[in-house]
């Protein structure tokens, strides 16, 4: 039958291709010292995942806690392929199925 592949930011990664896509991450020792010279409590992060999800951050965005409108929506969608990893610019590495 028709299916409709996981998506969303978290669901996406769950596509059933055994590839696990890293996208970019903070190091947040670089980010207190850039951000702060290691004199204050709090940095602000910056990494959104990118190279790991499909688009932007921005993408993503929605009008509320209920809301279920966003570029990759696959919400009411009677059949949705899964992302295209080889779009995807992130680190792509075999996990074991599971």
């Amino acid at each position: 039958g028709k299916v409709v592949a996981p998506h969303g930011l978290i669901g996406q990664s769950f596509d059933g291709d055994n590839i696990a896509i890293d996208g970019k991450k903070d190091h947040y020792r670089e980010l207190w010292w850039r951000q702060t010279s290691f004199k204050a409590n709090e940095i602000t992060t910056e990494a959104q995942a990118e190279g790991a999800i499909e688009g932007f951050a921005d993408d993503y965005k929605v009008a509320d806690f209920y809301a279920t409108d966003f570029k990759y929506r696959r919400f009411n969608a009677v059949e949705a392929a899964p992302r295209n990893v080889a779009t995807l610019t992130g680190a792509k590495r075999v996990t074991s199925p599971g």
